[in-house]
């Protein structure tokens, strides 16, 4: 009998590493879920703001040209 609670002794250690993987799995797959959504928040603003930069430089472009023709 003691052979047979001995194994079990032994047989929790694998089953408590491999209830460990699986809540870290599981975390890890949140925390990447978390990082990719924030990552596209990212891209988002990146951009609305390459957008304002452009619609900027085409405004700062009209403004040159009128300064320009008057000064030639």
């Amino acid at each position: 009998m003691e052979s047979g609670s001995g194994c079990n002794g032994q047989s929790t250690l694998p089953t408590v590493c491999d209830k460990l993987n699986v809540v870290s799995t599981i975390h890890l797959r949140k925390l990447i879920a978390t990082l990719v959504r924030e990552n596209g928040q990212r891209d988002t603003v990146i951009e609305k703001l390459e957008e304002r930069i452009g619609v900027l430089e085409n405004k700062l472009n009209e403004m040159k040209k009128p300064n320009n023709v008057s000064s030639s």
